[in-house]
């Protein structure tokens, strides 16, 4: 596997001289996903869009440069990324609930109260006809 540099020399195509990038602004320039679009000349301070600077060894724009890195990325990766898998989630959480809902609409507490099996009584102790007979059978002494 190919190492990367620890510096690269890039040309500003303002002011036509040549800087030597290395640590986490070259970082932020090589990666597609870093988010910056301007950096700072330092020999002319002023700040220009990514597309104002080239490689000096290679001649290569900086933005073709990103767009190229951008086509290795694995599609796993660019998935989950771009929010992809974010939407898919809600997407298919809110198609469960639009078709499991219908099958819990006769369901109430009690009714949950009787199939969990009878947690312990608290405060409130069920009434013997609130709970339907399908569901459970209510007795006093046992189960």
């Amino acid at each position: 596997m190919r190492r990367s540099p620890d510096a690269r020399p890039i040309r500003h195509n303002g002011c036509e001289r040549v800087t030597e990038v290395s640590g986490n602004d070259l970082h932020v320039l090589t990666s597609p996903y870093s988010g910056a679009f301007t950096f700072r000349c330092t020999h002319c301070a002023k700040p220009d869009y990514i597309s104002g600077f080239a490689w000096a060894d290679t001649g290569e724009d900086l933005v073709a440069y990103r767009k190229r890195v951008e086509t290795f990325t694995p599609p796993l990766v660019w998935f989950f990324r771009e929010g992809v898998a974010l939407v898919l989630a809600v997407v298919l959480g809110v198609l469960t609930w639009v078709f499991v809902r219908d099958s819990f609409k006769d369901v109430d507490f009690l009714i949950w109260y009787c199939i969990a099996g009878r947690a312990r009584p608290g405060p409130v102790v069920p009434d013997r006809r609130s709970c339907r007979p399908a569901a459970c059978r209510w007795s006093t002494g046992s189960r």
